[in-house]
């Protein structure tokens, strides 16, 4: 857990973690590190699976916040897998044919990152709320478009003990929306009309989803479709002293030794020690994710099942014209 990193390595660079000011820079530190980590490959703890409910209306739709890549999906009932294809073979010169396009219920078109999870059917102001009164100011920053600005950014400023701000512009699209802090409650943002087309979880600062296309525009479901979905879950920053990495705290120590590489790496005449951490945080990785595909693939030795083996010998005879004798022994 966070609280566990800190110590070590506070205690290995001598600074002092009750001060607020060198806890939030070394937290900022663990985090980069960990961040970097988590971007390594599909770390072993950080796969999560849900099943998802598809409308039959529902052409493209916006996966929640803490999906993340998505590893592999298939359908609940049938047990079909589902392939992932991205927006790109859909424009080739020849275009595709029936068999190759977007297959109803069998293909998901990654479409990139949103900010929204709905579209702005209506251009105008937007409202930002919180469930209750803030405890501590931030910022929130929007950037998007309309009618008369290719290009808006507008930042609205929360005071603790205000719940509820609207922006001043009106926007037909947003590209980003963004918390200059964490926050103690989750922010919603709704249209004119009370649609919510975005949030943003109280512990990240972000509005990000995943964007997917499910059906073309002139296929239909008859009835809802249960999706299984096997995804990486987000990165989630280390804030309080009891959070524990994304994976599991089975990474604290590359964590620790990434942690200790990245502040050396500010540091002159610290070449070596950078090297050496490095050392150590790729070693430790190396050995989890080694040790972690070993257990899953490995085949144990349990023997040789006599009753199975018998039943494989007389098919094996029988294929070869062989039958078995009174006395159990082989003859042609």
């Amino acid at each position: 857990m966070l609280y566990d990193i800190l110590t070590e390595v506070t205690e290995d660079i001598g600074s002092d973690s009750a001060s607020s000011r060198d806890r939030a820079w070394i937290v900022s530190q663990i985090n980069h590190a960990a961040r970097e980590i988590y971007n390594t490959a599909d770390l072993t703890g950080s796969e999560r699976e849900q099943i998802f409910v598809l409308d039959v209306d529902e052409q493209q739709i916006a996966l929640p916040w803490y999906v993340g890549d998505i590893i592999g999906l298939r359908d609940y009932d049938s047990l079909d897998p589902i392939q992932q294809v991205d927006m790109r073979p859909r424009y080739l010169r020849d275009s595709w044919t029936r068999q190759s396009q977007l297959t109803p219920m069998r293909q998901w078109r990654r479409k990139g990152e949103s900010a929204l999870k709905r579209n702005i059917l209506d251009e105008g102001t937007l409202t930002i709320t919180l469930p209750a009164a803030a405890t501590t100011a931030f910022d929130v920053f929007i950037v998007g478009s309309s009618s008369l600005a290719a290009r808006i950014t507008e930042r609205v400023r929360f005071a603790a003990g205000e719940a509820s701000k609207s922006t001043v512009n009106f926007f037909s699209n947003v590209t980003s929306i963004v918390k200059s802090a964490a926050t103690t409650y989750d922010l919603v943002v709704t249209t004119l009309d009370g649609t919510e087309v975005s949030d943003i979880p109280s512990h990240l600062t972000k509005a990000k989803f995943v964007l997917v296309q499910v059906l073309d525009r002139n296929d239909n479901l008859t009835e809802s479709q249960l999706i299984e979905l096997c995804y990486k879950h987000v990165f989630e920053p280390m804030v309080n002293d009891t959070d524990v990495f994304t994976a599991g705290e089975l990474y604290d120590k590359a964590i620790y030794w990434k942690t200790l590489e990245f502040i050396a790496a500010k540091q002159e005449g610290k070449e070596d020690r950078v090297l050496m951490a490095a050392a150590k945080s790729q070693a430790l990785l190396s050995n989890i994710l080694a040790n972690s595909a070993s257990k899953i693939e490995m085949k144990f030795a349990f023997g040789e099942n006599p009753v199975i083996a018998s039943f494989q010998a007389a098919s094996n005879a029988a294929r070869n014209g062989i039958r078995p004798t009174n006395t159990n022994q082989w003859e042609q």
